[in-house]
């Protein structure tokens, strides 16, 4: 049989008559047309080509758009990763084409018998998201020069810390597939939140590192630790390789623990000597104290190591009593932790999401009622956006003119409602219950409200919004003493739509009286607040009230010059027989 054409790249071999794209050992899945525009990009390399004729030759006989070309490239972008100076493969010539820039060596699988591949990377860490990585170049560069110290022998821990769909996981992937490119052994390991093995993201890093390095290598690494006993026990894949490793020593289970840590923190130093290493640890949150004391232990290691620990975690599942609250006091006062806290993505992120997702087309305002929805959450903006596409409903909103677009005009993806859904079943029922008031009345609250409302005794009521504050569900405003609002406006939709109709309009009620008992002997009553909760109450013998307070916001709003805006709260008293359902999203009251 003759040899197979291979073409080789970085580490990245591509077997053309297997079709296949090849990192270490480890097939990188691709979809047949990303594996064929790859294949003549990299046939190419150091050519422009232009994009009409990577058209021409990927999709041959087929009309599709340039769109496709464009997704094809970012797909391959994601895949590949970084080249080792930190620059894309793939270069983008404005209005022209595109050019492969990595050196490219033709060979064949006979040539490359007998050469060290490296420990392939896990298939997790090519498990791409369907859509453009955005806004974290900065702390991309900050993880890159971590790994740089970590690469001249200094061991690093960094600390990914943000709220659930921040891009925590994403952001260590995009990081190790780079990684991976340029030769790094990259391992993964997570926490479940069930805790059933011990020591789990230790054991599943080290239990694949076992698997694929070479024997003669791994006796080698055993040895120079003292044999590996203690660690057979800790990762039983290793006597399925090492058949005749020796036994532990006999002692107490303080001295076996400690002489398991040591081995630990021996093997990950004496690995990262034939090539640095990457080990990625997914939710810290969840990690149980065992793995805790392992993980300070590894830190505080006398080793000379060329490894880098990227753990995430979440920060709203964190509190004074958590075994990591307690761990990171104690680390953030060694030697090589770094912590990289993740915020929002800004607008104009948001819009190349949007751009990706939706496509050039989308509304105008869509961009900032995202961002306004979600708080830059890219999980949340990804779900919101392939929720609209999904459904149809862009081509609405798109004939949307007059109005502003709201939450209520896009709905919620069942994905943000689980994610949300989970957040809210670890509170308490007290909890729950003054959260969803609180939807009732608006993004923002005022506790002063909610106790008029909730039936609960001011320590209960403090403790609930204490509790969800903690939990990062809503936050208190630093300019109105006593005044709240939701993290996002995700949360509020969850929580509003979990409502019964029923109950929902009973709640209004409620709202709407408190308001008025509240604001008796106020000079400027909230007006539009008592006109929207007042209408939303479906009872007739509210419906003068509602009347009243609609037209007497109206004429403020006219007063002062805001001429749209009156007639749009004049509005508000449409009957609800005629709406087309209920939604949270009230004309903009709840900030009155």
């Amino acid at each position: 049989m003759s040899p197979k054409r291979l073409f080789v790249f970085d580490r990245y071999r591509l077997d053309e008559q297997e079709r296949q794209l090849l990192l270490g050992s480890q097939v990188v899945p691709l979809p047949p047309k990303v594996f064929d525009l790859l294949a003549v990009l990299v046939q190419n390399a150091g050519r422009l080509l232009p994009k009409q004729d990577l058209l021409d030759r990927v999709w041959s006989g087929v009309a599709v758009e340039e769109g496709s070309l464009t997704r094809g490239i970012s797909s391959l972008r994601q895949v590949l990763g970084s080249t080792a100076d930190g620059q894309d493969h793939i270069q983008t010539v404005s209005k022209r084409g595109y050019r492969f820039i990595p050196q490219v060596r033709e060979t064949t699988d006979d040539e490359l018998d007998g050469t060290r591949l490296g420990i392939p990377p896990p298939p997790s860490v090519f498990a791409t998201a369907s859509v453009d990585f955005v806004g974290r170049e900065a702390d991309l560069v900050q993880i890159r020069d971590v790994w740089q110290r970590a690469k001249d022998g200094r061991h690093q821990l960094v600390l990914v810390a943000g709220e659930p769909g921040i891009g925590k996981t994403r952001l260590s992937l995009e990081f190790a597939r780079s990684g991976a490119a340029e030769g790094t052994t990259v391992l993964m390991g997570y926490s479940d939140e069930e805790n059933l093995v011990p020591y789990q993201p230790f054991v599943e890093c080290l239990s694949w590192y076992f698997r694929h390095c070479p024997e003669v290598e791994l006796r080698g690494q055993l040895a120079v630790i003292g044999g590996g006993g203690e660690l057979a026990p800790f990762v039983p894949e290793l006597r399925n390789r090492i058949p005749d490793l020796p036994s532990p020593l006999p002692m107490d289970p303080e001295g076996q623990r400690y002489r398991l840590f040591e081995a630990v923190a021996g093997m990950l130093a004496v690995a990262s000597r034939t090539q640095p290493m990457l080990l990625l640890f997914d939710d810290l949150h969840w990690a149980d104290r065992p793995t805790l004391l392992l993980l300070r232990h590894v830190m505080r290691s006398a080793h000379m190591a060329s490894f880098a620990i990227v753990a995430t975690y979440r920060e709203s599942e964190l509190d004074r009593a958590h075994p990591l609250a307690e761990m990171l006091i104690t680390l953030r006062r060694e030697r090589g932790i770094t912590r990289v806290a993740l915020r929002g993505l800004k607008i104009t992120h948001v819009k190349a999401l949007v751009n990706s997702i939706v496509g050039p087309n989308a509304p105008s305002q869509l961009p900032q009622v995202v961002l306004d929805s979600t708080d830059g959450n890219p999980f949340f903006a990804t779900e919101m956006l392939q929720h609209l596409k999904e459904t149809g409903a862009i081509s609405s909103l798109s004939g949307m003119t007059g109005r502003k677009i709201d939450v209520g005009d896009i709905g919620l993806s069942e994905g943000i409602k689980e994610v949300i859904g989970q957040r809210l079943s670890r509170l308490t029922e007290a909890c729950n219950r003054v959260l969803s008031i609180a939807s009732i009345v608006g993004r923002e609250f005022g506790a002063t409200l909610l106790e008029a409302v909730a039936d609960l005794h001011d320590d209960q009521l403090l403790d609930a919004l204490e509790e969800a504050t903690r939990a990062q569900l809503i936050r208190e405003s630093l300019e109105v003493n006593g005044r709240f609002e939701f993290m996002h406006a995700l949360i509020r939709e969850t929580l509003y739509s979990e409502l019964s109709s029923p109950r929902r309009v009973r709640l209004h009620r409620r709202i709407a009286d408190a308001i008025e008992r509240l604001s008796q002997s106020k000079p400027n009553p909230p007006l539009a607040e008592l006109a929207y909760h007042f209408s939303q109450a479906a009872s007739a013998d509210v419906v003068d009230k509602a009347i009243d307070y609609a037209i007497r916001a109206g004429d403020r709003a006219a007063d002062a010059l805001a001429h749209e805006e009156a007639a749009r709260r004049t509005r508000t008293v449409e009957p609800r027989s005629t709406r087309a359902r209920c939604s949270p999203a009230s004309p903009g009251f709840a900030a009155d």
